[in-house]
């Protein structure tokens, strides 16, 4: 809250997520009712922001909350057939999530996350199998509670052959820039977080995934949207607005 267009009543700025995140700045008339004004979008790491006069010039300015920060990690791990791959996110030794790779020459091919004590969102039981299949997100998609996270593992692709049919499951399949959706502990809390895969699926060469970089929220139960790779003091915004311009912008 505070007073945006400088006309000495109260005006508001709400952070709304719809087709990505903006931030709307509502006047106030002094009698307690407000009107819309203009609106900026802001970085998918702005899911909370403070309103202050940063830098002395007499205006009004978004920043995101001084305690949420988001942790990347850059990677190029490609899962070798019939192999395994450990995943840290936090790195603190701890595994949080397995990846395999399984391989059986003229029969099938998986690739696999879990299982353990963490989640991934994934669907339970979908139609094509018995298996649970990871959800592969764009980039955007909110990772937090509300989503169906699953503790037993599930697979990102399949591909197999059933007598002279070749059938391939799974969300994943030749899917590139995909996330999957995880939930993990901290030291007994609960911490949300993503990766970032390649899939490429043919029964000819098999299912090859690729880890390019994972990331997670270090605030517990805080939610983070997929491809975030910044939060907090180091978060940048699409568009460098004062809400005083948003608030100058609504009377044009």
């Amino acid at each position: 809250m505070g007073d945006f267009n400088r006309d000495g009543n109260l005006d508001i700025v709400v952070v709304e997520d719809g087709v990505g995140l903006k931030a709307q700045v509502y006047l106030g008339n002094g009698k307690g009712s407000f009107t819309k004004g203009s609106a900026s979008q802001i970085a998918a790491s702005s899911i909370c922001v403070t309103v202050g006069d940063f830098n002395n010039d007499g205006l009004l300015t978004l920043a995101p909350r001084a305690d949420a920060k988001v942790v990347y990690t850059p990677a190029n791990v490609t899962i070798a057939p019939n192999s395994t791959y450990n995943l840290d996110l936090n790195n603190d030794g701890t595994i949080d999530f397995v990846l395999a790779q399984h391989s059986y020459p003229g029969y099938s091919a998986t690739l696999y996350v879990g299982p353990n004590a963490n989640g991934v969102a994934a669907r339970a039981g979908a139609a094509s199998c018995a298996c649970d299949s990871a959800f592969a997100f764009q980039a955007g998609v909110k990772i937090g509670p509300g989503k169906p996270f699953a503790s037993v593992g599930a697979e990102l692709a399949k591909v197999k052959k059933m007598h002279s049919s070749v059938l391939s499951f799974g969300f994943w399949r030749n899917e590139n820039n995909r996330y999957l959706a995880l939930k993990f502990q901290i030291n007994g809390k609960t911490h949300y977080g993503w990766a970032r895969f390649n899939v490429q699926a043919s029964y000819a060469q098999g299912v090859a995934g690729t880890l390019t970089g994972s990331a997670y929220e270090t605030i517990p139960n805080k939610p983070l949207r997929a491809g975030q790779k910044s939060g907090g003091s180091d978060a940048s915004f699409d568009q460098d607005d004062s809400l005083g311009g948003l608030a100058a912008g609504a009377a044009k």
